[in-house]
């Protein structure tokens, strides 16, 4: 049993070194500075109290005084991991100190002529870990990622193997036009956009020819897609990033 009570001793003389402590966010766990642990709210019953405890100096087991009191319940405080005192023991569920935190249990062994605790239980919580401090950033896409995405989700199917390229592909009414699309395989998606990517080089206004062109100005096809629509806006989207892309290549 004494080696217990000198262990107990021991971690709270180490506590007590930590001196003045932030308190948490809510303003619920128990503090340490100088010599006075510090306990914001205690609930006993329907009430809550604000107290101060003092270390008393040479004392084995560790006890200590209670020296100041506040009762806080009309504040209505929140309990939540508030210490408690119940059957005679009161628990501060966790105490911190600096970067570490304790759980403990203080017998009452006196009442007059001061109110006197004694150590009956300290415990090293476990350091609470941040998963987000360890995880990595998620990397942040290049605009041809970007355009990459988006074609291969919303445009390679729906719009050019859909309706761009019964025309716009070897040998078809489109065969001879600036824009060249191949039927779905395993390459296509890289080779479709690398049709438009190469029209947007050789023409600086090449997203807008495109998207007069699949709205109906001056295609030979008519109208394909409406101004304002999921597909035009989705198509516009990912022209822009395309040409983005472009102008990051060309300024390295």
């Amino acid at each position: 049993m004494r080696y217990l009570y000198l262990k107990y001793r021991i971690l709270l003389l180490l506590v007590f070194v930590g001196n003045s402590v932030t308190l948490d966010a809510e303003g619920q766990n128990a503090y340490v500075v100088d010599d006075i642990v510090k306990i914001p709210v205690l609930s006993f019953g329907a009430s809550a109290y604000s107290l101060d405890l003092q270390l008393i100096p040479n004392t084995d087991p560790v006890e200590l005084v209670l020296v100041a009191t506040i009762d806080i319940t009309s504040s209505k405080p929140s309990f939540s991991n508030a210490s408690s005192f119940a059957n005679n023991i009161l628990t501060i569920p966790t105490l911190t100190v600096g970067s570490s935190s304790y759980r403990i249990e203080l017998v009452l062994v006196s009442v007059e002529p001061t109110v006197v605790l004694q150590l009956s239980k300290i415990d090293l919580l476990p350091a609470v870990t941040n998963p987000s401090l360890n995880s990595q950033p998620a990397p942040v896409k290049t605009n041809f990622e970007k355009a990459q995405a988006l074609f291969n989700s919303s445009i390679e199917q729906s719009i050019v193997q859909s309706i761009c390229v019964s025309c716009h592909r070897q040998g078809r009414s489109a065969g001879g036009t600036s824009l060249i699309f191949v039927r779905s395989n395993e390459t296509s998606q890289g080779d479709n956009i690398a049709a438009f990517e190469a029209l947007l080089k050789r023409r600086t206004d090449g997203i807008d020819y495109i998207l007069r062109k699949v709205s109906g100005n001056g295609h030979g096809g008519g109208r394909q897609l409406v101004i304002g629509s999921a597909g035009y806006n989705n198509l516009s989207e990912f022209l822009t990033l395309l040409s983005l892309s472009n102008s990051d290549n060309s300024s390295h």
